[in-house]
């Protein structure tokens, strides 16, 4: 399963990459990556968002004012350059110490459920494992947290 990434998520990731260029900050953190993924019109993690009845419009609103207040600070641990093979082409993303352990997250999120493509579920559930973030913190203040989208996403039939 070596970088096999969904159209999905390559989508919530350019997205997010957008998103931190919109709100004028210099790195990607796990923040930016969450607003690529609500901002990505269909994809498994939304769905599980709205089923948690999290109302997406507020998540957005928190997610912008909590960068809003660290982007006058330095990102929280080493900016990193990550190289994701056969991602965007080999795009280099420049990302936050948080960032790239939800990146490292989702592969191993993928690997736990047995599915063979990282998808967007895949992203959230890396979020809410990595405790330590705002991204994280907006989440659990709205109702969701790890082991509850993990239930849920178990809970789901897949075909």
């Amino acid at each position: 399963m070596r970088n096999n990434f969904s159209r999905q998520v390559k989508e919530s990731f350019s997205l997010g990459m957008e998103e931190s260029m919109r709100l004028g900050t210099r790195y990607i953190g796990p923040e930016h990556l969450l607003l690529g993924l609500i901002k990505e019109s269909d994809n498994n993690a939304l769905e599980l968002l709205r089923n948690s009845h999290i109302e997406i419009s507020t998540l957005k609103k928190a997610l912008e004012t909590g960068i809003k207040t660290r982007a006058d600070q330095s990102p929280k641990g080493n900016m990193k350059i990550i190289q994701i093979k056969n991602f965007f082409q080999k795009l280099k993303f420049t990302l936050n110490e948080e960032a790239e352990q939800i990146v490292r997250g989702m592969i191993l999120e993928a690997r736990e459920f047995g599915n063979s493509s990282i998808d967007t579920e895949h992203l959230l559930l890396s979020i809410l494992r990595n405790n330590n973030t705002k991204a994280y913190a907006i989440l659990s203040q709205l109702g969701l947290d790890y082991q509850k989208a993990r239930t849920s996403l178990r809970s789901k039939v897949r075909v």
